[in-house]
């Protein structure tokens, strides 16, 4: 059996999406190809049960003739059945132009008459890892959220050495990542949050990554530079998503927003905490065993909202989560898994 995977767009949600296509390999498929944007796809390297991955590019879907060609790229893989872990319409789209003759996916975006097995979506209490599988089993009630699947993400043995010689050339030894950024406004704490927590995090004698995509190099530099001369290392956007990965599994343990570097942070098994600002832990907290999530809870969270709905407390779920609360959360983890 031939299975395609068309991947969410998100970073964080093709992490949530890994457990499912390490369920489809437990099932049987002799092939499994996952088939997304490019920056999502890298993920997926270097997982040995995946035979084959198909990136595009955003610009690669910019017309119709792109969806064609992308279309022919997929149909000459002779997929039997394809999974689309997206809800869009482009996604079953081109699945129904590549010929595959089962077509998974959730009734959204008026794309039932392209799928083959349309299925009803879940509650939204349910975590989006299950919302995946739920594809698959449909095992999971609304709110069914209490034995979530573990991604499983590693760097290849180069990327491990690469990142021990990065570190190494930063003067570096075991640091701390923080992953300051989201892409939402709403998911991002003001910059003098993040002041506050690394200020204390230096007072232990510890080193700092701020980490994150090019887009926010220069919001992760803003924060960097009230730290001139102090072990405070910004390095958004100067390394590949892959490298990034190589470093977080290098790093001690790591603070994150609600983000896809959190999910990556989780997947790869390092001590995380992630705050949580307009999100919605119920939906989309990262999943590992050594994780933990820290959220304000006030009246007004979660919003779900990509920009801030509270115009006379503007983000008030960050502005409201303690300082002191997030370094006692972490240091408790740390110990709690020895670091």
């Amino acid at each position: 059996m031939r299975i395609g995977v068309y991947l969410p767009n998100w970073v964080g949600d093709a992490v949530m999406a890994q457990p499912f296509t390490v369920k489809i390999s437990a099932n049987g498929a002799n092939q499994i190809t996952v088939i997304g944007r490019d920056w999502v796809t890298a993920i997926y390297r270097e997982l040995e049960y995946i035979d084959q991955i198909i990136p595009f590019s955003a610009t690669e879907l910019n017309d119709l003739a792109a969806h064609r060609r992308l279309a022919r790229r997929i149909r000459e893989l002779e997929l039997d059945e394809i999974y689309l872990l997206t809800d869009s319409l482009r996604s079953a789209f081109i699945a129904r132009l590549a010929a595959i003759p089962v077509r998974v996916g959730y009734r959204a975006q008026w794309r039932r008459l392209l799928l083959t097995a349309p299925q009803d979506p879940p509650d939204d209490t349910l975590h989006r890892s299950l919302r995946y599988l739920n594809l698959l089993t449909g095992d999971f009630a609304a709110g069914d959220n209490r034995h979530l699947p573990q991604p499983q993400l590693r760097p290849s043995a180069n990327e491990n050495d690469w990142a021990s010689q990065e570190l190494l050339r930063l003067n570096c030894s075991r640091p701390l990542a923080i992953c300051p950024a989201s892409v939402a406004s709403s998911r991002t704490a003001p910059s003098q949050i993040w002041v506050k927590i690394i200020s204390h995090i230096l007072a232990s004698e510890r080193q700092v990554l701020l980490l994150g995509s090019p887009a926010e190099n220069n919001y992760c530099q803003t924060i960097a530079d009230q730290f001139a001369g102090q072990p405070v290392y910004s390095l958004a956007g100067k390394y590949n998503l892959r490298q990034t990965m190589a470093l977080l599994a290098a790093c001690q343990g790591a603070i994150a927003t609600d983000s896809g570097l959190g999910h990556i942070a989780a997947g790869l098994g390092r001590p995380t905490l992630s705050l949580f600002g307009a999100g919605d832990p119920l939906q989309t907290r990262p999943l590992g065993k050594n994780t933990r999530v820290l959220t304000a809870g006030v009246h007004c969270s979660p919003c779900r909202k990509n920009h801030c709905p509270n115009s006379e407390q503007p983000l008030l779920c960050w502005h409201e989560l303690e300082t002191g609360q997030v370094l006692s959360q972490f240091e408790e983890l740390l110990r709690e898994t020895g670091e």
